[in-house]
């Protein structure tokens, strides 16, 4: 069953600007979030199965932020993915520390009937 997740707003991360050599504080979005957490969670990189699915959320992922979308809709088997790989990723303490509201925006992703 497809799961419809609400995009929280972008939130604020230390960055180093390295024309400045300074920490500065960038825009981090909720699609920057997964992305990441999917390009690094290494199920994903094993095999034909893993590799389509890698790349039909990579697609959903890239469609929804160049769209700015305010949800994000997926199959249920993707949505379980999405989660694992963002439970399974070591995130700098500074950035994890920001991102509750996109963690409560997976816990709250409604289930659709189509």
């Amino acid at each position: 069953m497809p799961r419809v997740i609400d995009v929280p707003d972008p939130v604020k991360v230390l960055a180093m600007d390295m024309e400045k050599r300074a920490i500065i504080k960038v825009d981090y979005s909720f699609f920057d979030f997964i992305g990441e957490a999917i390009e690094n969670y290494q199920p994903l990189g094993r095999g034909r199965k893993a590799a389509k699915q890698g790349k039909r959320i990579e697609t959903l992922v890239d469609e929804g932020e160049q769209a700015k979308a305010k949800t994000l809709k997926m199959q249920d088997e993707d949505f379980e993915t999405v989660v694992a790989a963002v439970d399974a990723m070591a995130w700098k303490p500074s950035y994890n520390r920001e991102f509750p509201p996109f963690y409560e925006a997976l816990e709250k992703a409604q289930e659709i009937k189509e």
